[in-house]
């Protein structure tokens, strides 16, 4: 075989993988600003963050905390539930409901950058059937 064709083949080898460790390198970015920690406001008995044991229990305790109207959320239930979703989003990084309910959380505290990387990654992992939900809510952010 050609020298040519055997160093073109072994750079075209090498520029793949680099492209590749770059996209991993942006995902896990994105993931990390997803992941950033926000002070909770105020903490008292009733409001205090709890060690759960799994990624369920840490997405029902949020849901739970947020089945109200935006109006009625004060900025503590809303800096708790975003732990606890994302919580449940290091425990399972394919939760894609922790991810949708995380950017309507994001958005009502006005990061309107993270709400965005949060419905992007919620499209990534949820099945067919939601995926159209999904694509309208990324419609709104932008």
């Amino acid at each position: 075989m050609n020298i040519k064709i055997i160093i073109t083949l072994i750079t075209l080898f090498l520029i793949n993988i680099c492209s590749s460790q770059n996209n991993k390198l942006k995902q896990d970015s994105k993931l990390q600003k997803i992941l950033i920690e926000f002070k909770i406001p105020y903490k008292d008995e009733l409001n205090k963050f709890k060690k759960l044991k799994n990624s369920d229990e840490y997405f029902r305790s949020a849901n739970s905390r947020t089945k109200r109207l935006k109006s009625e959320l004060d900025s503590t239930t809303i800096y708790i539930a975003i732990k606890e979703y994302q919580c449940a989003i290091k425990l399972n990084v394919k939760d894609w409901a922790s991810y949708r309910n995380l950017s309507r959380l994001f958005l009502i505290i006005k990061h309107k950058e993270l709400a965005k990387i949060c419905i992007e990654k919620a499209m990534q992992y949820c099945g067919k059937a939601d995926l159209e939900s999904l694509y309208l809510m990324k419609k709104k952010i932008e």
